[in-house]
């Protein structure tokens, strides 16, 4: 087993794309043409989530955890489309890629923007059993997908609820996903930063949880693993 990148990541919205593809031929302005879909979107589905399509990568937080199940290192990689080049640097490396439900978000979105800056990542799109494979977790170990039997069953209330009831703080700082799009509008990076960094802990919580489960943590390993986590956790 090769080191691994527990990521999570935050995303803004491309307003322009919005006004390109809903509103096409229309007279809108990518601000006018968010805030038309959005209310669309509420009224649908009483959420305002947007497509994966619109969404951009913010913020990419990440934690190098080692084959010991160390935390070595903690923090975001650079903003923008320098920090998509960096992910995919590593995952071309070799690192496993560790995520909460990130088959159905973090992934695909920075799949999307790979595809945009014209990335090579050749071993992770064309082995067959490889990260894309949902049955597998050599490349890419969704802990969500597994603690849901690979979606046979369904759990509310996602990251927070499953930290919570393992006994981690959950969810820290001053922001929340909904409001992630409102916060970087008005310059609030570090919070959002610190809210994201702040989840990439939780799932390095849940996954040292998971690995003990499956026996591949002894009990003194797993208790020093999720004590460094909560110690984390505490003092941001």
């Amino acid at each position: 087993m090769s080191d691994s990148i527990v990521v999570d990541i935050e995303t803004k919205i491309n307003k322009a794309l919005i006004a390109f593809v809903i509103f096409e031929g229309q007279n809108i302005s990518p601000e006018d043409a968010y805030t038309q879909y959005q209310q669309q979107l509420i009224e649908k589905s009483g959420s305002d989530f947007m497509p994966i399509i619109f969404h951009e990568p913010l913020i990419i937080g990440y934690a190098h955890v080692n084959t010991k199940y160390e935390i070595k290192k903690v923090g975001t990689l650079p903003e923008g489309n320098e920090g998509v080049i960096k992910f995919w640097e590593a995952v071309n490396k070799g690192y496993r890629v560790v995520s909460w439900n990130g088959r159905c978000f973090d992934l695909p979105v920075l799949e999307l923007a790979a595809l945009r800056l014209g990335l090579q990542m050749p071993d992770y799109y064309n082995q067959k059993f490889g990260a894309r494979y949902r049955f597998s977790e050599d490349g890419h170990y969704d802990l969500y997908d597994f603690i849901t039997n690979s979606g046979a069953v369904y759990y509310r209330g996602g990251l927070q609820a499953v930290s919570q009831m393992i006994g981690l703080p959950g969810k820290t700082g001053s922001v929340r996903g909904h409001e992630v799009q409102a916060a970087y509008e008005a310059g609030r990076m570090d919070e959002i930063a610190h809210y994201c960094i702040g989840d990439v802990l939780l799932t390095c919580g849940i996954y040292f949880h998971i690995e003990n489960m499956r026996g591949r943590l002894n009990r003194e390993e797993y208790e020093h693993r999720i004590q460094d986590v909560k110690e984390r956790i505490h003092v941001r």
